[in-house]
């Protein structure tokens, strides 16, 4: 609490109340709200997998079909409904790589947390964003996660 410091850190009371509060709410944005998205997407994507795949990939879709039974119009209608709510979240990617939003989260928290936790060392504030934006760029100008060929060019 660099900004107000009326607050005193590991006294009795910031250990009673502050500090219960403070890792409950980081255990819950920090953790909580990722895994989430991740779950619903992964289970989503595992579920409507064939469904949601562009008429580019018919091949694809052709090999992971189990049933021509299942393929009924209520999986299509679910899996439109999973498109239109999450979609945004895996429709620019590849299939294989619907799981990316999670690695740009992971970059996004990493940039914050080190921005949070150095508030005194400036230094180590950038050298810390400098090293997870590097990180983010080699591996994301290796997998080229993006459908689109353009979107994958850095």
């Amino acid at each position: 609490l660099d900004a107000d410091n009326w607050y005193v850190c590991y006294d009795d009371k910031w250990s009673r109340e502050l500090l219960p509060i403070g890792l409950w709410g980081m255990i819950f944005y920090v953790a909580g709200i990722p895994a989430l998205l991740l779950g619903t997407l992964y289970f989503g994507h595992r579920r409507h997998y064939y469904l949601l795949l562009d008429d580019e990939d018919d091949d694809i879709n052709d090999n992971n079909k189990k049933n021509d039974d299942r393929n009924s119009s209520d999986d299509n209608y679910d899996a439109f409904l999973f498109q239109q709510r999450f979609g945004v979240l895996f429709c620019k990617y590849k299939p294989k790589y619907w799981w990316w939003e999670g690695i740009i989260l992971l970059r996004k928290v990493a940039i914050v947390a080190g921005i949070i936790f150095f508030t005194r060392f400036v230094l180590l504030q950038m050298v810390f964003t400098y090293v997870s934006l590097l990180a983010a760029l080699i591996l994301e100008s290796n997998i080229r996660p993006y459908k689109f060929t353009p979107d994958n060019i850095l």
